[in-house]
């Protein structure tokens, strides 16, 4: 950490949370905004001067005074969070879900709300009291620790402390390496679901998925392969390689044959010139 950094630390029954940010930095700002008396104020994270959730367990995204918090509660207590400076897509608030454990019971992030603010952290900083000097954990931890190892005449008490976190985090690391590949799976699949739903949408009266297989029914009927095929602003567009150019005027008469579908037209393609691109209109259908 860096020396310049100052942090705040919650330690929670299962697990710890750390806040960390640029003391300079911000003793910099508070002086060219000429706030001098909150040079030496005591610091607490946003989170913790809002109001906790100690009603229900779950998800919650919570707007701040500059961006969101994504919090995950449970028992009263703050077990997973995460911030964005934009309001999350749907695929960012799967994947936050997925990482802290949180089910999602509806797709989309939640709407943000907007917790009551207190006057002062309902959590005190568990690591330093406010304004202390800056001690480094390990060494602390480590200055205990031979101590009471001395009380106890020996350094077997501090050699074998040593091995089992030595132990514990080769554990660790084995499982996580266990666990990486269905996590990676599982979020895959989260953001399948999310697109499966957004394909799945009407647009315009007509059924995404209807959409995609009248398209791959024509694109197989003409003979071609696509680079892409998109759902864009009312309008499907079709991205073909430049060696099926010459197939596609066929393309252009069957998407004028698929009912719901109109003007289909070439245009060019910005984003990648090497490909011939299709756009057809979308319209309702009776």
């Amino acid at each position: 950490m860096s020396p310049d950094a100052a942090y705040y630390i919650v330690l929670w029954k299962e697990g710890a949370s750390v806040w960390a940010w640029d003391e300079a930095a911000l003793r910099t700002e508070l002086q060219r905004a000429e706030r001098d008396d909150l040079i030496a104020a005591p610091r607490a994270p946003e989170t913790l001067v809002q109001a906790p959730e100690i009603t229900a367990d779950g998800l919650r995204l919570a707007a701040c005074a500059n961006g969101f918090d994504g919090q995950l509660w449970r028992n009263g207590e703050i077990v997973g969070s995460r911030w964005w400076r934009e309001r999350p897509s749907e695929g960012d608030w799967l994947l936050f879900a997925e990482s802290v454990g949180g089910s999602v019971a509806h797709s989309g992030a939640p709407s943000p709300m907007t917790p009551a603010g207190l006057t002062r952290a309902w959590r005190q900083n568990d690591w330093r009291p406010q304004n202390a000097e800056l001690i480094d954990k390990r060494v602390a931890f480590w200055i205990a620790a031979g101590a009471t190892a001395l009380s106890l005449s020996g350094a077997a008490f501090v050699a074998g402390v040593e091995i089992t976190h030595t132990r514990l985090q080769e554990r660790v690391s084995q499982l996580e390496k266990e666990v990486a590949p269905v996590r990676a799976a599982h979020r895959r699949v989260m953001l399948a679901n999310a697109e499966l739903k957004e394909i799945s949408a009407p647009i315009k009266g007509i059924e995404g998925l209807t959409v995609m297989s009248a398209v791959a029914a024509v694109l197989n009927t003409a003979g071609v392969k696509a680079n892409g095929v998109e759902l864009r602003d009312g309008k499907i567009v079709i991205s073909l390689p430049r060696a099926f150019a010459p197939n596609a005027d066929r393309v252009l008469r069957l998407l004028e044959e698929e009912p719901g579908i109109s003007r289909a037209r070439l245009t060019s393609n910005a984003s990648n010139a090497g490909d011939v691109q299709i756009e057809a209109e979308l319209e309702g259908l009776s």
